[in-house]
């Protein structure tokens, strides 16, 4: 059948059926050339997001990802030749290096456009079916020839009806395994930390589940998997479709027809003029031969027809032909048979009792509850069938076996301990993660000791560092308070992620922490540095501490705080 006539089901399952007769070559090529533009893009999009230097780096990144979409389009020309080898047997070869360099240099000078001119489409929703086509078939053909550009267009013009439910089809599908993707993407740190308890910053922080490279990542991995059944479907609808102006299909059929039933000479249809260059566009040689390879075929039938009912050794003693009498008499003879007599409904007898509705209800409820039973009971059987042990004495002695019986009605037992043993602390651990928290102490922790120079900032939260340095400052302990709002200023830049708290880095480790999660135009490095310089003068040095200076202190806390957001 051809593809313009087909159904878009039964078009994308013939793709399907492509890919799968596919040699490990065209899954080669296709990965070859994907797999390095989709990491580097990928790359590419990472570190525009959040790395300081992008400014500096962003025409070299670029230019590298210039080069692995030309690389990609070449692999994926020669993916799609095989392709049309596959479905056609056409035997053009194309690792020639004049064709390779060809191929590659027609798709570098054009299939650039469709990296902008196809989002567009698929914005305006209406050129989508024929701009991906476009782009599509010119992947296919190779572009090599003079009218390829053309001819590509006008393939893509062919059942517009058919193209934009194809399309849906294939974007709806690209949409599901995209969800499924971000769904696996984004369970996996919870089920590792169900499972094995390890804590990750990922299910610390949930916000990571709307990262644009998490996005970015799982549309990557769609785009991989289904982009080459979408090229193996317009493979198939761009040869059907040049069968319609050149016979092709035809021949192929002529082609797979066995020599004894060919009715042309295999030198009469080689010489069918389907080729000449010069003829290919003329309605009236492709009709001429569309003609031929259709005579022929109806010359095999006639000739196989002929052959069947011409044969006078076989056919000398005809049957009488049959009148209406006889065959009505033969169908109802036919129709008694038992197996034909389960669609007349049974008779009831005479003297029983009709059920009403409710009782005929109860009844059929009954019998699937016993039907249900027995499946219960088989079940069960067949479970606990397992778990039989026989004992070795009553064994008859069977020379040579490296296990016996019941050794191995003891695996089977031991896995089925094994099975039940992990199951249940899966339970646990659900229900532990699942149990209710006791309250706190009525009694309230200690405050910390700020003299302690083992204190670390994640100690506290930065508003109770804050309340207690008014403490200290009321208390006229003022170093203490000067050391209580930095450590403040640290809790409150670790909360917003700024900086990441640890017992062996010093304040100058989180000023360059700092300056490296911020661009150059934010205040935030300069304040940290004059609150750090204003305590450590004061703590590790010999400058005394007044309560205006803790009141200045105080302020560069709430300017922090307001550059931080």
């Amino acid at each position: 059948m051809n593809a313009q006539r087909k159904e878009p089901l039964d078009l994308i399952e013939a793709a399907v059926q492509l890919l799968r007769t596919s040699p490990p070559l065209v899954f080669a090529l296709y990965c070859a050339g994907t797999v390095p533009f989709l990491l580097t893009f990928f790359s590419f999009c990472a570190e525009m997001s959040y790395d300081r230097r992008a400014v500096n780096n962003c025409a070299a990144s670029a230019t590298v990802v210039a080069l692995t979409y030309c690389w990609m389009k070449g692999l994926q020309a020669f993916c799609c030749r095989e392709l049309v080898h596959v479905y056609t047997g056409n035997p053009r070869r194309w690792w020639k290096p004049a064709a390779i360099l060809a191929i590659w240099c027609r798709q570098i000078a054009v299939q650039p456009l469709g990296f902008f001119l196809i989002p567009v489409a698929w914005l305006l929703v209406f050129p989508v079916a024929y701009v991906s086509a476009f782009f599509q078939n010119l992947t296919i053909l190779g572009g090599t020839q003079r009218n390829d550009l053309k001819k590509s267009w006008e393939l893509a013009r062919l059942s517009p009806k058919q193209s934009y439910a194809v399309y849906g089809l294939l974007s709806l599908l690209t949409l599901i395994v995209f969800l499924d993707l971000y769904v696996v993407i984004l369970s996996i740190p919870y089920l590792l930390k169900l499972l094995l308890g390890i804590e990750s910053v990922l299910t610390s922080s949930p916000t990571w589940a709307f990262s644009p490279l998490l996005l970015i990542a799982a549309a990557a991995l769609a785009h991989f998997l289904i982009d080459l059944l979408a090229k193996a479907v317009e493979v198939i609808r761009c040869c059907d479709g040049e069968s319609l102006a050149t016979g092709g299909d035809l021949l192929r059929r002529l082609a797979d027809l066995p020599p004894d039933r060919m009715p042309l000479r295999k030198q009469s249809v080689l010489a069918l003029p389907l080729e000449n260059q010069a003829n290919r566009g003329r309605f009236a040689h492709s009709a001429f031969c569309c003609s031929l390879a259709i005579a022929a075929l109806l010359g095999t039938m006639s000739n196989s027809a002929g052959s069947d009912t011409s044969s006078p050794a076989e056919n000398r003693t005809l049957e009488p032909r049959l009148t209406p009498l006889t065959l009505d008499r033969q169908i109802e003879r036919v129709l008694q048979n038992p197996e034909y007599s389960w669609r007349e409904p049974s008779a009831p007898p005479p003297h029983q009792k009709r059920e009403s509705i409710l009782e005929q209800w109860i009844a059929s409820v009954r019998r699937s509850l016993l039907s249900f039973g027995g499946w219960v009971d088989r079940l069960f059987k067949s479970l606990l069938k397992r778990f039989a042990l026989s004992s070795p004495l009553f064994q008859p002695a069977i020379g040579a076996m490296p296990l016996s019986s019941a050794l191995l009605n003891a695996l089977g037992y031991a896995l089925w301990v094994a099975f039940g043993g992990a199951l249940v602390v899966f339970l646990i651990r659900i229900l532990k993660s699942k149990a209710a928290k006791l309250p706190p102490s009525i009694a309230s922790a200690p405050s910390p000791d700020l003299t302690d120079e083992r204190i670390e900032a994640n100690q506290l939260a930065d508003s109770e560092w804050y309340a207690l340095a008014r403490e200290k400052m009321a208390a006229g302990e003022l170093p203490q308070a000067q050391r209580a709002l930095f450590l403040a200023i640290l809790s409150y830049l670790a909360s917003h992620r700024f900086i990441a708290i640890a017992r062996w880095k010093s304040n100058i480790d989180y000023e360059k922490e700092i300056v490296r999660q911020t661009d150059r135009l934010s205040q935030l490095p300069a304040l940290y540095r004059q609150g750090r310089l204003g305590f450590e003068r004061c703590w590790y040095g010999s400058q005394s501490v007044s309560p205006a200076d803790l009141e200045n202190y105080s302020g560069i806390y709430e300017r922090i705080k307001h550059a931080a957001q």
